[in-house]
Order: structure tokens, then sequence, then C-alpha cells
């Protein structure tokens, strides 16, 4: 039996009491001096790791094994805690020392872990025991759906999907299958579904919406401007149908259409006007219009309201524009809710570096290279940046990392020339000197323009090593750089 709205926002509330209590009235050492029943650790802990807060939930379950020592819910719990820390091995550990192993929340708990360690035949044999407890409960199967869906197994996913799905009428079981299919990118599967969510209820906006979706991922424009026309009718105030629209609009070159669209809403609904500025800001930006983009872009920025990728957007303009303190400002802003974005973050660093805040960069820099330490782009830009900071030790470092990424790249090998001469090492700087104008001619410019006061010694040694191969001589650079 579905939960009514009533009751779901009633819950809400309890929880949202009892975790402020759990907040208020546990100390530092995890002592309290008031009570929690065994379901209160359970809920406190749950809400906390829905937020991704498990430090936060390992703190209630040792309140919990305070309290409930003898409860065979708490290792549980503390299994639970243990798969979102990545510790599935120590979390199966805990689960086999459980006695009642015919629990549900046993069987799930094992399903996420075995899935973890990709041990997908007994995660699979876990799901089947959690299903066996009710195989007509749609949460049950949608619940082992998400573990496998969670972990890029969109296959199996589906396969549990599908098996609760008997000319199902249950709106979520649809729109999960649908949207698992989507995410498969097998649109044409999906579409049954979303049109199956419309006959059972024509008035329902968000599944006009799903059928739109669908028919712009499978590029039929116009469907989808249909589609997008009925969501619209049914819920005229509800921003994803109207921003999803509007972009669709000015995809296709109707932006009278889209900006009517948009000003009506602005009308309507004061509190997404800043956005709406923004989307038609978008449209400008795709144009290459970058001026008047940045003015409509800086008009509806609200630091309270905005949508990332319209800010990225924002961001990028500045950054074509050269307004690089407005590129650290927005963009630092930015990154309090996306820090680990590597795009967004590499936006910045460049923009301290204009400003000659080498530092701040380096740093930015330094943590884009711990999300992504094999980017062979990133470990350049690193070392070209250590150069300008005459940090020679750490530049060599950088490329040479690249270099052995990348050993055949024309860019790699011209950078280490470059880190080589600065180390005095000149039959290392000649033989990536060479490589690199090997592989793309160009670079014997762009190595000169790095380093000037090389031009004459490059350009003796280019003549030299003419005059080897003329003589038949087969290793110039050995014959070049030997001992006299």
């Amino acid at each position: 039996m579905k939960q009514s709205p009533e009751d779901f926002f009633r819950e809400q509330e309890r929880i949202g009491e009892l975790v402020s209590k759990f907040e208020c009235n546990v100390f530092d050492d995890g002592t309290t001096a008031v009570w929690f029943d065994s379901e209160d650790i359970e809920d406190i802990c749950n809400f906390y790791l829905e937020l991704g807060k498990p430090e936060k939930a390992e703190k209630a379950v040792s309140l919990g094994e305070r309290l409930h020592p003898t409860d065979e819910l708490m290792p549980m719990l503390r299994a639970h805690v243990l798969i979102e820390e990545d510790r599935a091995e120590d979390a199966l550990e805990l689960l086999d020392t459980v006695s009642y192993k015919s629990d549900y929340y046993w069987h799930y708990l094992r399903m996420g872990a075995l899935a973890d360690m990709e041990r997908w035949g007994d995660a699979c044999k876990e799901a089947e025991a959690v299903r066996r407890f009710d195989q007509n409960d749609v949460k049950i199967v949608l619940d082992i759906s998400r573990v496998f869906s969670d972990r890029g197994r969109l296959d199996l996913a589906i396969r549990y999907l599908l098996k609760a799905d008997n000319n199902s009428a249950d709106p979520d079981l649809l729109n999960a299958i649908a949207h698992c299919y989507e995410e498969m990118r097998r649109y044409g599967d999906a579409m049954p579904y979303a049109e199956r969510l419309i006959d059972i209820d024509p008035y329902q906006a968000s599944a006009w919406q799903l059928k739109a979706s669908l028919h712009l991922d499978m590029f039929e424009y116009e469907k989808a401007e249909d589609a997008y026309e009925y969501a619209l009718a049914i819920n005229p105030d509800n921003e994803n149908i109207v921003f999803s629209y509007s972009k669709l609009l000015m995809f296709e070159g109707k932006e009278k259409r889209a900006f009517q669209m948009l000003d009506d809403f602005a009308l309507r609904v004061p509190q997404w006007k800043g956005i709406c500025i923004m989307l038609r800001a978008d449209s400008y930006f795709y144009k290459g219009d970058y001026r008047k983009a940045h003015a409509l872009y800086y008009k509806g920025f609200d630091k309270r309201l905005f949508l990332a990728d319209s800010v990225v957007r924002y961001i990028e303009c500045k950054s074509i524009l050269q307004k690089w303190k407005g590129v650290v400002s927005v963009g630092s802003f930015l990154l309090k809710f996306t820090p680990d974005d590597v795009k967004l973050t590499e936006m910045v660093a460049d923009a301290y570096a204009c400003q000659k805040q080498y530092a701040m960069s380096a740093k930015l820099y330094r943590h884009c290279l711990r999300l992504e330490p094999e980017s062979v782009y990133l470990l350049l830009r690193y070392g070209s940046l250590m150069l300008d900071m005459q940090d020679i030790k750490r530049a060599y470092y950088a490329i040479n990392k690249a270099y052995k990424l990348m050993p055949a790249a024309a860019q790699t090998n011209l950078m280490m020339a470059v880190v080589c001469y600065l180390r005095k090492e000149y039959r290392r700087m000649y033989h990536h000197y060479r490589s690199a104008c090997q592989l793309d001619k160009s670079m014997k410019k762009l190595f000169v323009q790095l380093c000037p006061e090389v031009k004459k010694y490059v350009y003796q040694l280019d003549s030299l090593a003419r005059k080897c191969q003329k003589a038949g001589i087969e290793n110039v650079e050995e014959f070049m750089f030997r001992k006299k």
C-alpha cells in the first residue's frame, strides 16, 4: 500500500525532529542524556546515509551500540555504514557474525557489498533472496534495481525491473523502467513505458515530459514539441518543463517563441526570473555573441537560485572576454557546490595564473591532478605553470610523467625538450626536440618561441644533423654528443 502525501510529510517531519534531538543531545564523546530506541537509531543512520554523510551515520551507530548492545540491528547498521565507506569486505565479515540471517535487511546489505566487490553472481543470489520476501512489492524491486544501477550494471537493474512488470499499473515501476532504458540509450524500448504512464493518467505532466525527453533522445524534435505542449498545458508553472522546452526551441532556432515563453513564465513566477534571463544568455553564447551573452548573464546571475550549466557558460564567457577577476569570483562560488568539477577548477586556475597569482593556480591544478592523476593535458598545464614559477623540479616531474604516459606525442616531447634545456641536459633536450619536430614540423617554431636563447644553438645542431645524415651516420645524436 502506497504512502499518502500527508503520511510522507508527517514522517519526514518526525525524522527531522528526531535528527534535531540527536544533534542537540549527543555529546562529543558519543554519550547522551536522552533515550533513543533502536528504530530511532536506524532512522537517524539512514537519514545521514541518504545525505552522503557516513561519518555522522557512524556516530549514530556507535550510540546505538552503547544503548542496545545485544540488538542485532546495530551490526547491520554498522555494515551499512561500512558499505557507504567503500569497505565492502569488512561489511561482509561483520554480517557473517549476525545470528539472524533471514532478515530482509541482512540480504539487502549482502547484495550491496557483493555488488561493490563485483561478485555479480553472488549479488544476484542475494537479490533473489530479497525478492522472496514479497515478489509483489514494487518497492523491493526498485531497491534491488537501484543497487545495480548505482554500480553501473543497468543490464541487471532492468532484469529485475522487468520481472516485476506483469502489465503493472504502478507508476513508480513504469517510470523506473523507462528511465533505466533511457540511461541504456534504448530509447525505443523506453517509449512504450512512457506511453503506458500516460494511459494510466493522461493528466500527469511528468509522463508527458518523459515522453518529450525520449523523442529528443531520438532526434524527433516535432514530436518532442508536441509532448512538451501537453506537459505545459497540464502544468504551465513547472520550471523543469518550461526550461527544457525553451532550450529545445532555441536549439531549433525558434528564439522568439522561446524568449516569449521565458518572459511569460518569469512574470507568473518571479522567483525564476534570473534563470530565464540566463537561458536567454545561453542562446547568444552558442551564437558566439559573447558580449551580449555576458551582459545577460551578469543581469540574471543570482547566487540564491541558479542553473549550474548556465553559470559554467557565464564563466566561459568571462574567460573568453578575459575578465579574469570575474572568472575567479563566480568560479570560486560555483566550486563550493561542485568541488570536483575538473573543467571548472581548471578555468579558475587559469584565471589566477593570468593575474600572476601562481600559488593559487598551482593549488587548484594539484587538486585537478588528484582527481585525474593520469591526465596528460593537466600534467602539461601544471608543468607549464611550474615553469612560469621557475620551479624546475616540479615542472620536470609533471612533464616527465606526461611524457611517459604519451611518449609518441609532439606536445609531450616539446615540453620535455624545454624542461631538459632548463636542466642543462642538452643531449636529452635535442633528442626530444627532434622527436617533436618529426611528429609535427610546427614544433620547431614553437620551441624557439619558448626558448628564444637557444635559437642559434638549435639551428646549428640541425645543420650538423643533416650533414651527419648525408655522411651516412646512422645514430646522429650519439655521434653529435659523443665525448671528445
